[in-house]
């Protein structure tokens, strides 16, 4: 539950001072039931079109508040409403409806308790190793949470880190801590202030910070200080943090709509956890959906580099056939020469007298045309010497 308060002169300056609608948003509730809350403390509000009078520059009166017997202030329980604060047709659109109508049930019941039993894992661990005083007692860092949180606060903020742990474990999530890359490499002592805290589901995961505001004061040098310094190299801090007991929860992934909450005069974190449970399931998607594009823009380019290459692939197929082609078109023109040729020198040897020479003339001629039919693509003749000759039939495999 919400417990909220509402002090009578104090909320009589605010609805005067503003318009009724920003004083309820600052209160976290609607302006209808803040005008009842005014009814119960006999406040006076503004009438209708007051805010338009003033914002035309005309001359308003402000009644005076009447004195009254009954409370100057009120103290009201009221249930978180989530969906007032969270508009249902932009949330959870991932969800079907319902699976978003489970979600939001449960995350409008989720308190955090006033004393912390059965702790997560990870909670009794943090806790184990700051109470510790021996190492050997110790568990590992990185079981250990990385938080800014002043010793008085640590309970505070184990009830609400526990309530959040186990609220999104039983949604399906899971949460783990994560050292940096760096402390696989050799020789590298983890450290606990490395550790980052993820929410997981699945492949996806968010980071997320928890830690309480500190206040930069200026700091006023201890006499021990001073006399230290006089006596040699020592270094007096210019400013002091103290801490205030104010909590930020951060989801620290850049493209999540909403990233932070803060302790506020009228809203704690822990009034804050069932927005907290929903945005962090958003930012999960928000994950997921840029991970999926980036593995579908890696298929595509992958798809893209895989019908380049095959058609870098068929060019250098188209190529070789081509310059086969002309190879043996080339062949096949020599060969025909040849022909050519032994034609012109049998018509020439009938011009010769010497019996001998003739005979010589013409065992040249068969020689050229078994070399014609050799070289030849279309008959390939095998040769005593040069062996099988290239045939076209043989070299081509023909794909259409």
């Amino acid at each position: 539950m919400e417990t909220r308060t509402y002090e009578r002169e104090k909320l009589y300056k605010e609805i005067w001072a503003e318009p009724m609608t920003k004083v309820a948003k600052r209160y976290g509730i609607s302006d209808v039931a803040l005008r009842k809350n005014c009814k119960k403390l006999n406040i006076p509000t503004p009438p209708n079109g007051y805010w338009a009078k003033v914002q035309a520059g005309q001359k308003t009166k402000i009644p005076p508040l009447p004195k009254s017997k009954g409370p100057d202030k009120i103290i009201v329980e009221e249930k978180p409403n989530i969906s007032s604060k969270i508009k249902r047709s932009e949330i959870l659109l991932f969800l079907s409806e319902e699976q978003k109508q489970t979600v939001m049930e449960f995350v409008s019941i989720v308190t955090v308790p006033d004393i912390l039993t059965n702790p997560h894992e990870l909670i009794k661990d943090t806790i184990q190793y700051f109470k510790s005083r021996k190492e050997s007692t110790k568990p590992s860092t990185s079981r250990v949470m990385n938080f800014c949180i002043s010793n008085e606060q640590k309970d505070r903020a184990y009830r609400i880190l526990n309530t959040l742990f186990v609220s999104l474990e039983h949604l399906g999530y899971s949460v783990e801590i994560k050292a940096p890359n760096a402390q696989h490499y050799r020789n590298y002592e983890p450290r606990l202030c490395d550790n980052i805290t993820y929410i997981n589901l699945e492949r996806d995961s968010v980071p997320i910070k928890f830690r309480e505001k500190q206040l930069k004061i200026q700091h006023e040098p201890t006499k021990e200080e001073i006399a230290k310094q006089r006596k040699g190299p020592f270094y007096i801090p210019p400013y002091d943090y103290v801490s205030t007991g104010i909590f930020t929860f951060e989801i620290d992934e850049y493209h999540c709509r909403r990233k932070r909450w803060h302790d506020t005069d009228n809203r704690k974190i822990e009034n804050q956890i069932g927005e907290i449970i929903i945005w962090l399931m958003e930012a999960v998607q928000v994950v997921k959906t840029k991970r999926e594009e980036h593995e579908l823009e890696a298929k595509r380019r992958l798809e893209e580099e895989l019908e380049r290459k095959k058609l870098e692939k068929i060019r250098k197929h188209e190529t070789e056939l081509v310059e086969l082609l002309e190879k043996l078109s080339s062949d096949s023109d020599k060969a025909e020469k040849i022909r050519g040729f032994t034609k012109r020198i049998e018509l020439k040897c009938q011009e010769i007298t010497d019996l001998e020479k003739r005979k010589q003339v013409q065992s040249f001629i068969r020689w050229a045309r078994d070399k014609a039919d050799w070289i030849d693509p279309l008959i390939a003749k095998e040769d005593e010497i040069l062996g099988g000759g290239e045939y076209l039939f043989d070299l081509i495999e023909w794909e259409d």
